[in-house]
């Protein structure tokens, strides 16, 4: 017996030790143990339950009842019903059950309710002890399994279906609880009507014609008047009825007898074979929307319309969807699924064999799809050489994805390969995976759809020494179906590594450190280590030029000497940041400092709504790159805000918000809980000193105060370092209040302003307020518990707020800030201060502005005017430099080119007398003349006698000119003569030209004999001597001293005289 022991006080006045039990007696009770209670009651056996539908009593057995004084009685207490007066018996107490008004209902999908029950003495109102008691309802169960394996003394009633308690309300077969204590002849879950368990997986192809056979045990024989069995078909929410039918065969007794427990009462007289059940569901098409390549549907046995036998899942599937990867048909993936689906690759698609009927041996294919296949042979695998005959019918590979695209030339990235067809099998692919012409050693293969491999390093250029520079390459994958390049191309970076930010951080660790370089964000792992200590990286704030990693906390055993603290601070030596294969070194780049310190932190008073600044004296406090401020309620952060630092020993840190209605909740959350513990709590009514929070009065709440700097773990609640209470917390008091101006605008007639409020110094001084009236400073003079006052400026600032934005009025507003949190706008204040003169200041502003018009207009003439002058000036300057240069060069030139031209002269004229003009002899001059290009002619030979002979006719043009070259010079004496016959020729040439219509010609040359050579030799001499006195261009012929102004080269090009020999003899 489960015994539970508690104290009650005896008439005596002492304690005694009761030993308790109890049980029920109401008829169809049962006794049930609810576990895990640290100190219950026990009853009988175990515990307590009752059927919800029944009031009863219940019988609690006490070994040694100690008596109660006069007048005091025990009660019985049933959860939040009044206590009840129980009797007591000579074996204990009886209690009577709560009424149905008094018991919770029994949740849905549940067949119990647990109501407390505890025992309480009328004499100290306090409960002894208490436990669980169940009252349960046996019709919520709706099937034979769940109703007989309940927790409770139900029973099955087979013919009619239901679950009771009471089995005589059963007419025909009656199947009792496992855990009914009235066991009858079929007692337990083995006689409940119900599939077989060691079926094979239901399988139908969706859209495809199933026969669906289900071995069953236990059915009952319909009576006369009830209908047969069903099979109801759960697809996506709709339900199918089907037709079915029942087949009983004689199947061999497995040895180790049946798994059937009716059975194994009778194992001595046990057959060698036995009757098995079958039911047959007629021949249905199933189809299901989903886009998932299988679908759990569900199969429930009925008989009678309504009465069910037993339901268990059907699997529906497509072979479209299991034969294919993102999308794209796969024949890899479709010939390699287990041959259970019956899926095969035809017609560029994966699909259900009897669909196909191209493919050799369907008809029996599709013979054997409604007949049941054999126990186990869904799991059957096809041989190899099949899958092989299979894979010869699919297409060649197909590359869709690559991860990473990238990696360290080095190597070593895990490069995943994602796409169709990427062989059945590992064999297949291994040792043909390329990254160009680098293997890449396969890793992991998933079959079909995956490849994961490691890449090699990237191949060196010049055939030695590491490349320096970024290599690209396509990834091959070969399969017996062929080869496939992919189109997106696989990059060999050079990672490199430069710099490291921040230099220094706290030996506790935590900061984060922001590395530089090239390609950081490339390949498949990446690491960081300060010397030996690990920095951990953060991938997703990484990228192609910075990497983010964590730093590590440094044990005392990595210092100097083993102690913490000891030896810092410590210089890493170095970062050693490693991509893949690939291990960058970067000298000293991180110091380990000692962790910051926290000695004082004012002022120590802050609003609800926080933002008040608040210095923090400390030390190695810049070791930390964002600190944090948080208030603390029982070491849970109930918020935080940014500090700012100002030196290693001080920074600065506004409070943060803490939401008033949230810690209230949380403090009465606390105190239930504490509440719950008697123990607790006498102990905390015992000191008269709290824990944090601390409240005060009822408007303020002292909170503890800590710092999240990186991992430093002493600073995170100050109180657990600074002992003292008075410099570790802080108290949050009521937000100030300040009152609006009546009317929204106040008159300012020259004195200072005052400024109504509520609570305005109980978080803040004179430091803490900025007042701005407009865009300008009030200087806050006080600040008292109801009334801040400040001087405004003398003159009325711009009609704006305080961030320069013009007011509906007209008139500057008035902003009280009170730190970073609270602002308050006052209203608009008017000027009205005591004028000095009455006349208007609109006149006055109008003067000035004339004024200053004029003034600025003279200012501009002024200038213009000078500036002009200037540049008249500047220009006159200018001309007349110009001028003096240009008759500075004129006078120059002239006086040279007067030199040079006597120069010229006497050189011509030296030249001409040494050389002289060139001539010719009478004899060449006349043949020149006379007979041009005849070299030889017998007149001027030698006389010689003359022998009588024929010569021939004068009909050659050529001998005519010479005939009459011969007698002009025969005739030079006789000119008269001469010119008489040439004046007949004439006149006989003109009547000849007018009888004819061709003109005819009688002089052919008419050189003349004057001597013209003299004249244009020393005019050759003149130009040749004039042009070659300077320099002359050899291409263009552009010259210094050139005659013609196109031909005039202008550059100024310094030149000398070169004499040019040959053997010694000038040129």
């Amino acid at each position: 017996m489960n015994v539970a022991r508690t104290r009650a006080r005896g008439t005596g006045g002492g304690v005694a030790d009761v030993g308790w039990s109890w049980r029920t007696v109401s008829s169809g009770g049962v006794k049930y143990v609810m576990p895990g209670q640290a100190q219950a009651l026990s009853c009988g056996g175990g515990g307590a339950s009752l059927r919800s539908g029944v009031q009863g009593e219940v019988q609690l057995t006490i070994r040694t009842l100690p008596e109660l004084p006069a007048g005091a009685k025990y009660q019985c207490v049933w959860g939040s019903a009044p206590p009840a007066d129980a009797l007591v018996t000579a074996t204990g107490l009886t209690c009577m059950t709560p009424a149905r008004a008094f018991r919770p209902p029994i949740p849905p999908h549940h067949d119990h309710v647990l109501v407390p029950l505890a025992v309480r003495s009328s004499e100290t109102n306090k409960d002894f002890v208490s436990r669980n008691f169940a009252f349960y309802d046996c019709s919520r169960h709706n099937t034979c399994g769940s109703c007989v394996r309940s927790d409770w003394a139900c029973n099955w009633c087979v013919y009619e279906n239901t679950c009771t308690h009471n089995a005589s309300s059963c007419r025909r077969t009656v199947i009792s609880g496992e855990n009914n204590p009235s066991q009858l002849a079929s007692h337990g879950s083995g006689f409940c009507p119900r599939f077989r368990q060691e079926q094979t997986p239901l399988l139908a192809a969706d859209g495809a014609k199933s026969e669906l056979q289900l071995l069953v045990e236990n059915l009952p024989v319909p009576r006369v008047g009830q209908l047969g069995f069903q099979c109801v078909v759960s697809i996506e929410g709709a339900t199918m009825l089907v037709g079915a039918r029942v087949v009983v065969e004689d199947e061999d007794e497995p040895e180790g007898g049946s798994s059937s427990p009716a059975t194994t009462t009778s194992s001595a007289s046990r057959p060698h074979h036995r009757r098995v059940q079958r039911v047959v569901c007629e021949p249905t098409v199933y189809r299901y929307e989903s886009g998932e390549g299988e679908y759990e549907a569900r199969v429930t046995l009925v008989w009678n319309r309504d009465h069910v036998v037993d339901a268990r899942p059907l699997t529906l599937y497509k072979c479209g969807v299991l034969g294919a990867h993102r999308g794209h048909h796969d024949c890899s993936l479709c010939v390699t699924r287990h041959p259970r689906y019956r899926c095969t690759w035809c017609g560029a698609a994966c699909r259900y064999a009897p669909h196909c009927p191209s493919l050799p041996g369907v008809a029996a294919a599709a013979t054997s799809a409604v007949a049941p296949l054999p126990t186990g042979a869904h799991h059957q695998e096809a041989p190899a050489t099949a899958s092989d005959a299979r894979l010869a019918q699919c297409p060649t590979a197909r590359i869709d994805v690559i991860q990473p695209l990238a990696g360290p030339l080095e190597g070593g990235t895990l490069v995943t390969i994602e796409g169709s067809n990427l062989g059945l099998r590992e064999e297949d692919v291994r040792d043909n995976v390329f990254i160009g012409d680098v293997p890449c050693r396969v890793h992991e293969y998933h079959v079909s759809v995956k490849i994961t491999c490691v890449t090699g390093p990237a191949p060196t250029q010049g055939g030695s020494g590491g490349s320096s520079q970024d290599l690209q390459f396509p990834v091959s994958v070969t399969t017996p179906a062929g080869t496939t390049k992919s189109t997106v191309k696989f990059t060999y970076t050079n990672v490199s590594v430069t710099g490291v930010w921040p230099t220094k951080g706290p030996v506790s660790g935590g900061t984060v450190l922001s590395v530089s370089g090239r390609f950081l964000n490339v390949g498949s792992n990446v690491s960081a280590t300060l010397d030996d200590l690990p920095c951990v990286v953060n991938k997703t704030q990484s990228s192609s030029h910075r990497l983010v990693c964590v730093t590590s906390r440094m044990s005392p055993s990595s210092s100097e000497g083993g102690k913490e603290g000891a030896g810092l601070p410590r210089t890493a030596r170095r970062l050693v940041v490693q991509v893949d294969s690939a291990v960058r070194v970067l000298a000293e780049p991180f110091t380990y400092t000692p962790d910051p310190r926290v000695f004082e932190l004012k002022p120590l008073r802050s609003p609800w709504s926080g933002g008040r600044l608040m210095t923090v004296h400390g030390r190695n406090l810049d070791a930390i790159q964002a600190p944090r401020i948080t208030v603390l309620l029982h070491d849970r952060i109930l918020n935080s805000s940014a500090c700012r630092v100002l030196s290693p020993g001080q920074m600065e840190c506004p409070s943060p918000h803490v939401n008033r209605q949230v810690l209230m909740a949380l403090m009465r959350e606390r105190r239930d809980a504490d509440a719950a513990d008697g123990a607790k709590a006498e102990k905390r009514a015992s000191h008269k000193v709290s824990r944090s929070p601390r409240q005060n009065y009822a408007d303020s709440v002292l909170l503890d105060v800590g710092f999240i700097m990186d991992n430093v773990a002493s600073v995170r609640n100050l109180k657990h370092v600074l002992h003292s209470s008075a410099r570790t917390s802080l108290l949050y008091v009521l937000d100030p209040t300040y009152k609006k101006f009546p009317n929204g605008i106040k008159l300012y007639k020259g004195d200072t302003l005052v400024i109504e409020g509520v609570n305005l110094n109980l978080a803040s001084d004179e430091s803490d307020v900025n007042v701005t009236i407009g865009t300008r400073q009030c200087n806050v003079t006080s600040l008292a518990l109801t009334q801040l006052v400040c001087t405004p400026p003398e003159g009325q600032p711009p009609p704006t707020d305080e961030l320069g934005h013009a007011t509906d009025t007209g008139l500057p507003l008035v902003v009280v800030r009170m730190g970073q949190n609270l602002r308050f706008a006052i209203g608009h204040l008017r000027y009205e201060m005591i004028k000095e003169y009455q006349f208007p200041p609109e006149a006055i502003g109008g003067m000035a502005f004339g004024g200053l018009f004029l003034v600025l207009v003279s200012m501009v003439i002024l200038v213009v005017y000078r500036r002009k002058s200037n540049q008249a000036e500047r220009e006159y300057k200018r001309i007349q430099i110009q001028m003096d240069t240009l008759e500075s060069n004129v006078r120059s030139e002239c006086k040279q080119a007067f030199a040079e031209l006597q120069t010229d002269m006497t050189d011509l004229t030296a030249d001409l007398e040494s050389s002289g003009i060139p001539t010719l002899d009478h004899r060449a001059y006349v043949m020149k003349v006379f007979f041009p290009g005849v070299v030889d002619h017998p007149i001027l030979a030698d006389p010689k006698l003359r022998m009588n002979g024929c010569s021939p006719a004068m009909d050659s043009a050529m001998v005519q000119v010479n005939v009459a070259s011969l007698l002009v010079v025969a005739l030079t004496g006789r000119m008269e003569y001469m010119t008489e016959v040439l004046r007949l020729l004439l006149l006989r040439l003109i009547d000849k030209s007018v009888a004819t219509k061709h003109p005819q010609l009688m002089l052919r040359r008419t050189e003349s004999v004057e001597q013209a050579g003299p004249s244009l030799f020393l005019l050759y001499k003149a130009i040749k001597h004039q042009v070659e006195k300077g320099p002359v261009d050899a291409l263009t012929h552009d010259a210094r001293y050139s005659l013609s102004e196109e031909r005039l080269l202008r550059e100024q090009i310094t030149h000398s005289y070169v004499v040019s020999t040959d053997g010694g003899r000038t040129g």
